[in-house]
């Protein structure tokens, strides 16, 4: 099931007024940027010690905001301008470690990148985009993840935590717990969304194999044909070979929706090391 996303226009499903090409979430682009060399040298130092450090140094943080591109590092200040004149000059841009990973002299590192609000009454809102910092052979590049398709007047906000690592041959997948919904300072309306998605980020290529829900919400209100509801879970089990790595993964779906029956249905994917891609087999429904 997917979310409705609220059109920004005036009067149709927002109570506040946007301009029509109003940027109320960051963008999701693909990109790939050489570091410079003072960053090489910070990663080398943050990466080589024996302890996972939970936090950045301050040095790093900047030097990876700073090498933004530019229609990224910019967005932020335009988002939250749409939070009100509260939040006019308060855009924030930080950093969070999410999970590391070392194969064959290249060390990888997935951040979160945050664009928040240092307004107090803002701390729970944030968007956040995926990246990737690659360390070989003295160089580093930065190489940014899209999680969705892009659009500039949606107002889901991206909140990302590492869940999981799943061996497979030659790599692994990093797993992460990806949250968005349409709790946004910019917006109100009446319909109301929720998700929570598990993306597994392939290393050390760096691009996401799959993409699955989790948890989806979703109510809408209307005066008229009443309020209906939404909510679909999902149990996911990966399937492991003999030696331990990840053979394919299992999603047990049960839908339920204002006066309509309950529906479960299974969907299976198999990994296919050959292509280093997810293969799905077949959605089944299954009997309640």
């Amino acid at each position: 099931m997917l979310p409705l996303r609220p059109l920004c226009l005036c009067g149709l499903l927002l109570f506040v007024c946007l301009p029509a090409a109003a940027r109320v979430n960051l963008p999701q682009r693909t990109a790939e940027v050489p570091l410079p060399a003072e960053a090489s040298a910070e990663l080398a130092a943050f990466l080589g010690q024996q302890a996972a450090s939970p936090a950045l140094p301050a040095d790093l943080e900047q030097l990876l905001v700073d090498n933004l591109p530019a229609e990224l590092r910019g967005a932020c200040a335009e988002m939250i301008e749409h939070w009100g004149t509260v939040a006019e000059g308060t855009a924030t841009w930080s950093v969070r470690a999410l999970f590391r990973w070392e194969q064959a002299g290249r060390r990888t590192l997935l951040v979160a990148f945050r664009c928040g609000s240092s307004y107090a009454d803002y701390a729970s809102y944030y968007d956040e985009r995926l990246g990737l910092v690659t360390l070989e052979a003295g160089r580093a590049r930065l190489q940014l993840i899209p999680l969705a398709e892009d659009c500039d007047n949606c107002s889901d906000l991206y909140h990302l935590e590492f869940s999981d690592e799943l061996a497979v041959p030659g790599g692994t997948l990093a797993v992460l717990a990806l949250t968005f919904s349409s709790d946004n300072p910019c917006c109100d309306g009446p319909s109301q969304w929720r998700t929570e998605q598990l993306i597994y980020v392939l290393l050390p290529e760096g691009r996401v194999a799959l993409a699955l829900d989790r948890v989806t919400e979703s109510y809408d209100h209307d005066d008229e044909a009443g309020d209906t509801e939404e909510v679909c879970r999902s149990g996911i089990t990966p399937r492991r070979n003999p030696a331990g790595q990840l053979a394919g993964l299992v999603a047990e779906i049960r839908c339920e929706a204002t006066a309509q029956p309950a529906s479960v249905q299974v969907r299976r994917f198999a990994w296919q090391p050959a292509t280093r891609r997810f293969q799905e087999q077949g959605t089944q429904p299954r009997p309640r």
